[in-house]
């Protein structure tokens, strides 16, 4: 009795080239999406940083000539970096899985 065409080196051959063109497909959208989203956060996080460590420089050197340098010994503006990191990060995420829900008619993991 002869094998369906199915169970053959060419049927087979076939069935797994769609499966891994699909799986690549899929693997290689969700590895640009995160670097994607991995850029902007980074780009963002940079500059609201620095915009914010510099306004509070600017208006904290009226309150003392020691004061600025009190609050970089103390970690201040690392401080501010770690949690306008994490706001920025928390909000572009959000918005970024509402276009790729938009995007794919789908829901995002």
């Amino acid at each position: 009795m002869p094998l369906p065409v199915i169970f053959t080196a060419a049927g087979v051959s076939g069935l797994l080239a769609t499966a891994v063109k699909y799986i690549v497909g899929y693997a290689i959208a969700r590895v640009v999406a995160a670097l994607g989203i991995g850029l902007v956060t980074f780009k963002a996080l940079d500059v609201i940083a620095e915009l914010i460590v510099s306004y509070v420089e600017t208006n904290t050197q009226m309150a003392g000539g020691e004061f600025w340098h009190v609050a970089v010994a103390m970690g201040v503006p690392h401080a501010i970096k770690v949690i306008t990191s994490a706001y920025v990060a928390a909000i572009t995420i959000r918005q970024l899985m509402g276009i790729y829900n938009r995007i794919t008619f789908g829901k995002a993991d």
